[in-house]
């Protein structure tokens, strides 16, 4: 009789609650995991690779509570914490698991096992380096990892005490005790990056290191493979896009006597066409969060044309621009987030689609810079990272058609992303100023002005 053990898996789902195009929503998509689960509820496992929580604004606003009540309904077996999971703090990504009854605990694991203590370089106490599960009567370990780069991604006053530690090395470490420790016979590497670079790597372990599935996440790709390495059954690898438009689905194939894995396959499953019903215990659960669904259905303005991500940034350096009172604005092009676009004309532009533009929880920073500095931005701004106002002409060197002079200071407006960010050197300005207004809500207001002085339309000129 042929044994086979399911491994269903999401990443980056960004809050992605409600059905929109490609995206079925999380009713239609817990459904599909808990038909598959409840089919075989011994020979099923459901792993999230990260970045769940952060991205919309019904998700945000209720810091990933309402997705955590889903999660934890549908039977979710571990989690990897991803950077966005960071975006609210540590205090606030720990009290997920804090065992107060007031708070919205997770009923599944958060693993992290390479964050650790900078000065220490040991694991942090308040992140799980691995879990482990049994199904079909094996045991299976479970560890969730970071790409150590991630902490580029991280706001950098909330990951100045931790350092993401190579991922390879935890992998081995790790590994080496869930199989000699503890028993297991089945290890799951679940990492929040794309680990293409070590793979090869990964399929060469030798027996008491050996990894069996490797989960990706964090650049929104899709992709589903396998690697032969050294070993008779190949190693297979899976990411599966972002806000639930995909389900990645490794089958793990088991001889009936012997238990040993002797074939594997995986795919990534197109959610519009496999997530067909919704469930009514879940649109249940999201019914308790119906005032901020209001929230962020607000109607703000009404679309005047086509809205594409480029003009749109420009747009939000412009509105940060004359917001703040600067001579310049500067926003790093990751933060107006590609998935929001494009808005097509005549379509009413709710609070939600300006928090899927910017979900972020930035704030906004002032500083005074010289022209030498400005002119090392414009370096990383040629390289696409970062994009100026509209009076800032990157290719001469000019802000209001007049030439930057070095030893002349400006007043430049920011997130505190990018003034934090030790690549851009924005910490040897002055006059500093720390402000508690987000940027999302400036470019709400920003929204709000423009409709109201042309009769409810929105543009970006």
């Amino acid at each position: 009789m042929e044994s086979y053990l399911d491994i269903y898996t999401l990443n980056d789902f960004h809050g992605a609650i409600f059905e929109k195009e490609d995206e079925p929503g999380i009713s239609k998509l817990g459904n599909f995991l808990l038909e598959r689960k409840r089919a075989r509820p011994d020979a099923t496992v459901i792993l999230s690779a990260g970045d769940m929580f952060q991205g919309t604004a019904v998700s945000s606003l209720t810091k990933g509570d309402v997705v955590v009540d889903i999660m934890n309904y549908i039977g979710f077996d571990a989690m990897t914490i991803g950077n966005h999971e960071f975006d609210w703090g540590v205090k606030q990504l720990c009290r997920l698991f804090d065992g107060n009854p007031d708070n919205n605990e997770t009923d599944f694991p958060l693993l992290g096992a390479n964050i650790c203590n900078k000065t220490t370089l040991e694991p942090v106490e308040w992140a799980r380096p691995y879990t482990i599960i049994e199904r079909l009567g094996l045991k299976i370990g479970i560890i969730g990892v970071l790409g150590e780069d991630l902490k580029n991604d991280i706001l950098g006053s909330i990951i100045e005490e931790y350092i993401f530690t190579n991922q390879l090395a935890t992998i081995k470490k790790y590994t080496r005790t869930l199989r000699a420790k503890e028993g297991c016979r089945i290890v799951i590497v679940v990492s929040h990056y794309d680990t293409s670079p070590i793979n090869g790597q990964i399929a060469c372990l030798p027996d008491e290191e050996k990894v069996d599935v490797v989960i990706n996440g964090h650049t929104h790709n899709y992709y589903a493979g396998e690697l032969s390495g050294v070993r008779q059954v190949p190693l297979p690898y899976i990411q599966s896009g972002n806000s639930g438009k995909y389900v990645g689905n490794i089958r793990i194939y088991l001889d009936a006597e012997t238990k040993e894995i002797y074939d594997v396959s995986c795919e990534n499953l197109q959610a519009v066409k496999h997530c067909i019903n919704e469930n009514t215990e879940i649109n249940r659960l999201l019914d308790k969060y119906r005032a901020v669904v209001a929230i962020a259905n607000e109607v703000l303005a009404i679309a005047a044309e086509d809205i594409y991500r480029l003009s749109a940034s420009l747009w939000a350096a412009d509105a940060l621009r004359k917001g703040a009172g600067s001579d310049i604005g500067l926003i790093n092009n990751g933060g107006i987030r590609a998935d929001a676009f494009p808005i097509t004309k005549e379509t009413n532009v709710t609070y939600g689609h300006i928090f899927r533009i910017m979900p972020f929880e930035n704030r906004i920073v002032t500083v005074e810079l010289s022209g030498v500095q400005i002119k090392y931005l414009i370096f990383h701004a040629v390289g696409n990272k970062l994009t100026f106002s509209s009076n800032v002409d990157i290719n001469n060197g000019t802000v209001n058609g007049k030439v930057l002079r070095d030893e002349v200071f400006y007043r430049i407006s920011t997130v505190d992303f990018v003034y934090e960010a030790p690549a851009y050197r924005m910490n040897t300005g002055c006059n500093l100023s720390y402000s508690d207004d987000l940027f999302r809500d400036l470019l709400v207001e920003e929204v709000k002005i423009t409709a109201l002085n042309n009769n409810g339309k929105w543009f970006l000129r």
